[in-house]
């Protein structure tokens, strides 16, 4: 039989993949702990925005920065920059 070693680096752990899986009851308690651990990891993992939103603020981004690619018409400066800031507070409110 092939020992397998799975190295989990985070917490600097060495798991042998043989015993994972194995049948005996002492390494099921062992797979147990080791199933809970990947849960809790999976409850900590932080919400993402969705991609349509991220994406949607791409593209005004874009189209903030490449005039050829919008629609809008800035009139002035202070149209420019006040778009700049609305964009910042709109990413804040995303993440």
């Amino acid at each position: 039989m092939v020992a397998y070693k799975l190295i989990i680096y985070r917490n600097y752990r060495t798991v042998n993949l043989n015993s994972l899986f194995s049948t005996q009851r002492n390494i099921s308690e062992m797979t147990t702990e080791f199933l809970k651990h990947i849960y809790r990891k999976h409850q900590d993992t932080p919400a993402v925005p969705p991609t349509k939103e991220i994406s949607e603020w791409a593209l005004k981004i874009i189209r903030l920065l490449y005039p050829e690619k919008t629609k809008d018409f800035f009139r002035s400066l202070n149209e420019i920059e006040g778009e700049f800031w609305n964009l910042g507070n709109e990413l804040k409110g995303i993440l």
